[in-house]
């Protein structure tokens, strides 16, 4: 290069991320057989653990600081003022795999807390088959299709009502590379009233029925709350059922959920959709969410229900800023271990933010804050409008690492 030396006695330092560290081994020569062993040095991670009591806590760090890395808790466990505290470890992999071992050998809940943390470092996504279709969650993404029949949803309600419109649509969102459609008869915008079982069916048993005979392969995803809606839905050949109360509004759901091995979608949300924006003070945003999610898996689990995807809510029971909090820190409901879906489809913190209502606009802003979800951790999105999807998916798989 001209005017620059090639000046050896020159020291030189650039920052690395730890995702290319493999990479970056190679370049400074590295031994290579031993190089996967050596990136876990330098992969670090930053855990949380919930509802510790004191003295579990005091263990815990002691054996952290054991072993060079940390533990921080409550300033009132050395007080003595609290019974329970949340900590944070920030360490390497490889230094996490040897505070298992340790508090393996240690009294009270440590043998739990040892298993928590080496299933958090052990995680990772199954790969599923919906009808013909493959789902690899941890390395690709994926796009659910919006189709409202109904006459009220914020965005296209009225437009899908006939058969004929319906399946227009439909052939439309799949030429544009939607990998499930999402049909639903309810809208669940802030205010809305909740619909008669009866009237969701009257409203998709003509369209889904010819969406199954037209579209056989496309995996299906019904979005109600209903267990009714559901069940009618066992002779339309749906996958999946997106209920947005998390089987909070119906009862029934779970068992039905259950019988019939479905794909089940639960989402966080304040309340119902009549009164969730009355409803937005948190003691911590996220935190709230991540325990309201985690405890829902964990319930689904212990009954059997293991395919579940889970729904921070966008827009359930949130401001604008709490929408954008949430799209920030997606990757803190990775250790979850379930797909992450985001739904933020022309909602109404984009036109609040932007003061923007066009359709054309609002769909610009979507796939910006879609992009920017699907980088932090989500692995589906659900959208209205489908044009180019299909090139987002291909420039996303090449340059989004899910991990």
């Amino acid at each position: 290069m001209k005017n620059c030396k090639d000046d050896k006695n020159t020291i030189y330092i650039k920052d690395l991320n730890a995702k290319n560290m493999s990479e970056e081994l190679q370049s400074v020569d590295f031994d290579t057989s031993y190089i996967s062993c050596a990136c876990q040095k330098y992969e670090f991670k930053s855990i949380k653990l919930f509802n510790l009591k004191p003295h579990e806590a005091t263990i815990l760090k002691q054996i952290c600081l054991s072993l060079g890395s940390d533990c921080a808790l409550s300033r009132g466990v050395l007080l003595n003022e609290v019974d329970y505290t949340n900590c944070i470890v920030t360490s390497s992999c490889s230094v996490l795999k040897n505070i298992v071992k340790k508090l393996e050998f240690q009294p009270f809940r440590m043998k739990q807390i040892a298993k928590l943390i080496e299933n958090n470092l052990n995680q990772s996504l199954q790969i599923w088959q919906i009808k013909d279709k493959v789902f690899d969650f941890q390395n690709k993404k994926y796009v659910m299709g919006i189709l409202n029949v109904t006459p009220d949803s914020f965005s296209d309600g009225g437009l899908f009502l006939k058969p004929k419109e319906a399946l227009e649509q439909v052939e439309l969102m799949i030429e544009n590379g939607i990998d499930i459609l999402d049909i639903g008869a309810e809208s669940t915008r802030p205010g809305a009233k909740e619909v008669e079982s009866c009237e969701q069916i009257k409203r998709l048993k003509p369209i889904l029925k010819e969406i199954v005979k037209e579209f056989p392969f496309l995996p299906l995803s019904l979005d109600t709350r209903s267990e009714e809606v559901a069940r009618f839905s066992l002779d339309c050949n749906v996958d999946i059922i997106n209920d947005v109360s998390s089987g909070d509004y119906d009862e029934k759901m779970i068992d039905f959920i259950k019988k019939y091995n479905k794909i089940y979608i639960i989402t966080h949300s304040s309340s119902t959709p009549d009164d969730m924006q009355n409803k937005t003070k948190y003691k911590n945003l996220i935190d709230d969410i991540y325990l309201y999610l985690k405890k829902k898996v964990d319930f689904l689990e212990e009954n059997g229900i293991k395919k579940v995807i889970i729904d921070p809510g966008i827009g359930f029971g949130k401001t604008e800023h709490q929408n954008i909090e949430i799209i920030k820190r997606l990757s803190d409901f990775k250790s979850i271990n379930k797909p992450i879906l985001i739904a933020l489809s022309r909602k109404s913190f984009i036109t609040k933010l932007f003061n923007i209502s066009e359709k054309e606009k609002l769909d610009y802003a979507t796939s910006i804050y879609n992009t920017l979800a699907l980088h932090n951790g989500a692995c589906l999105m659900r959208v209205h409008q489908t044009e180019n999807i299909k090139h987002l998916k291909n420039i996303l798989s090449q340059f989004i690492n899910n991990n």
